[in-house]
């Protein structure tokens, strides 16, 4: 198995992770702005309807 080999040979594993890191490096410096996606913070909504009479929300009672 593939897994065997990087045990065996730690080295092996350090060398080809810090290669594809480079890599990563390498192709975001590479890549125009233009290219990348835009990101849209997430929106949430979140509605319930209750008909159990206990669940309805009351009003809070006025401190004294």
């Amino acid at each position: 198995m593939i897994s065997a080999v990087f045990v065996d040979r730690p080295r092996l594993a350090i060398v080809i992770s810090i290669v594809i890191s480079l890599a990563g490096v390498i192709a975001m410096k590479a890549i125009p702005i233009a290219q990348f996606p835009d990101i849209v913070p997430p929106q949430v909504q979140v509605t319930a309807n209750s008909s159990r009479p206990w669940s309805r929300r009351q009003s809070p009672r006025p401190r004294s």
